[in-house]
């Protein structure tokens, strides 16, 4: 069955509307989604974050005549709209085949639907919250104005990075998508890569790599196609010469903490070192690979700390950390002398 409700049509860049929704008629048409069973490139927004959802029910439940909700915003894959006469206010009609998101405010959503599970849900009979609504979005648009809405909330890099359509987020994703020893190798929910995991990297981490070599190169805050191509030239490049990528993609996780390339500052290092050679020498790739797959990068052997690496790490048994106070160029020196020697 169709939904109907009065609306006021906003005149804006999309097509947009204001109005009210019961708090049974947001748990009726919002679609109950977990983002967090989606890859975070196809969900418009952040994973859902239950604990937030359990604190606005609680805050509901304990404050039944003073709360305050803030408006959501949600989004209709279609709908039609009839002024009455020459206002802007009238019927916007949702047909019953239309989905309906929430791009802000999902936990509300998510504290309404288990608000209204509970018998104390009689109390709030008649209340409502004020929604405003887009119509016709694509997903790409969904996770744009998610951003936009969200750049001065507390938004987790991770989805920022996930979702975020700006061409250096984008450039992250192609790294980790298009580079063959990357491929289904990088994490996208989380900050850091989970232990007992296959997975190399996180795809912050990759931005991050490729954004302290290549924020010295931005043309009016910008990424130039000649600069692009270099960066997943190298990525590409890095993450099939390094012995210890392939092992860990055939499950030895525990290369991980052996290897100094997998310590995400050192792939900041590796990565500055091989985009310069690319870009400043005339060096075979096939050298570069081989060079870089002939650096020994343990972090030890036995009970004796590289001697390469020893300057940038904590003394045995702490050896698993990286100095607080090492600096990525003169690690960066190193790798290039290697390769180039």
């Amino acid at each position: 069955m169709d939904f109907e409700i009065y609306a006021q049509k906003v005149q804006q860049a999309h097509e947009k509307y204001v109005a009210a929704l019961s708090f049974q008629e947001v748990i009726q048409i919002v679609q109950s989604v977990d983002w967090n069973e989606l890859p975070a490139e196809q969900a418009p927004q952040r994973p859902q974050n239950r604990k937030h959802v359990h604190t606005i029910e609680n805050y509901l439940l304990q404050n039944p005549e003073t709360y305050n909700l803030p408006t959501i915003t949600l989004a209709a894959e279609a709908a039609s709209f009839r002024p009455l006469g020459n206002y802007p206010f009238g019927r916007l009609t949702i047909p019953s085949s239309a989905k309906i998101y929430a791009i802000d405010g999902q936990h509300r959503v998510h504290a309404l639907r288990a608000l209204g599970k509970s018998k104390e849900f009689t109390l709030y009979e008649g209340h409502s919250l004020s929604i405003e609504i887009f119509v016709n979005l694509s997903l790409t648009q969904r996770q744009d104005l998610f951003v936009t809405m969200n750049t001065t909330k507390r938004v987790s890099k991770t989805v920022l990075t996930a979702i975020g359509q700006s061409d250096e987020l984008r450039i992250a994703r192609d790294m980790a998508n298009n580079s063959p020893g990357f491929q289904g190798q990088i994490e996208k929910n989380r900050t850091v890569v989970p232990k007992n995991t296959t997975q190399l990297f996180t795809l912050t981490q990759l931005y991050d790599t490729y954004m302290v070599t290549a924020k010295s190169m931005l043309v009016n805050k910008k990424i130039n196609s000649v600069i692009e191509s270099l960066i997943l030239k190298t990525a590409s490049l890095i993450s099939t010469a390094i012995p210890a990528y392939q092992l860990v993609r055939d499950g030895d996780v525990c290369e991980r903490q052996k290897s100094l390339a997998c310590d995400p500052f050192f792939l900041q290092a590796i990565f500055n070192s091989v985009f310069h050679i690319l870009k400043d020498h005339a060096l075979p790739d096939t050298k570069i690979k081989q060079r870089l797959g002939e650096i020994d990068w343990c972090r030890y052997h036995g009970t004796r700390i590289n001697p390469i690496w020893e300057s940038f790490l904590l003394p045995l048994p702490q050896a698993q950390v990286i100095r607080r106070n090492s600096h990525r160029d003169e690690i960066s020196r190193i790798i290039t002398q290697k390769i180039l020697e």
